[in-house]
């Protein structure tokens, strides 16, 4: 199946790149705890290299960790998974243009025959780019002289937008449902308000066992803001 075949190939880089933030994110903590403790440039320089040189012992620890751990496979029947996407989930997926999330979208849809997609991208396009036939589009938009072909919904109404999605998801029970532009709610909202919007989304989604795509560029966004968001989620791509 295309989903499975798409996160087949994209696993490997996943597990480099989230393991390569992480290395980055401790090397600049670490950073600014030096820079705290008053030390000369030639004494922070002593301390960075000497950091550096104990790098191989983290790293045989963490490969020590990671050894000890137990991993288990999810049982498919208990969780209802397509793919490695699971029911009830809820994933990011990292990408400065929504492409893969909106292909991953297409898929389930063909696959489930239904899905909500809420868009920042005009429906219209969506649909010729990423045929998915038997979807619901809703464009979020605050411009004038709408198009009346497609339904849509302001960017601060997030009481509606949520209301949305859980009026199709309690019709539609298991349905996949994309959320793209949250870069585009943040604005228009703050992150706070976005943050406790997707808290309810998710509630919705898990109860419902649906699946939620949520396309994020990490770039456009504040490093702990990122973070906060990712932590609610099941996973990322």
């Amino acid at each position: 199946m295309l989903i499975h075949s798409i996160m087949a190939k994209k696993s490997p880089k996943k597990a480099y790149l989230k393991g390569y933030e992480d290395g980055l994110n401790e090397a600049w903590d670490d950073v600014m705890k030096l820079t705290t403790k008053g030390y000369t440039m030639s004494e922070f320089r002593i301390m960075a290299n000497s950091r550096k040189a104990t790098l191989h012992q983290k790293v045989e620890g963490k490969s020590r960790e990671i050894e000890s751990l137990t991993f288990e496979e999810p049982e498919a029947e208990e969780h209802g998974e397509i793919g490695e996407l699971r029911k009830g989930g809820k994933y990011i997926i990292r990408e400065a243009r929504p492409e893969r999330s909106l292909e991953m979208f297409s898929s389930l849809v063909r696959e489930c025959g239904t899905g909500l997609g809420i868009t920042r991208m005009h429906p219209g396009t969506l649909e010729k780019r990423f045929p998915a036939q038997g979807a619901e589009l809703i464009w979020l938009t605050k411009a004038e002289g709408r198009e009346e072909s497609f339904p849509y919904l302001s960017p601060t109404n997030l009481v509606g937008i949520l209301s949305s999605i859980s009026k199709y998801l309690n019709e539609r029970k298991g349905s996949p449902v994309l959320l793209e532009g949250i870069e585009y709610l943040i604005t228009q909202n703050s992150f706070d308000a976005t943050l406790r919007f997707m808290q309810k989304v998710n509630e919705y989604v898990t109860l419902s066992k649906g699946i939620l795509l949520v396309p994020v560029n990490p770039s456009a966004m504040e490093s702990k803001d990122y973070h906060l968001l990712a932590r609610e989620m099941t996973g990322e791509f």
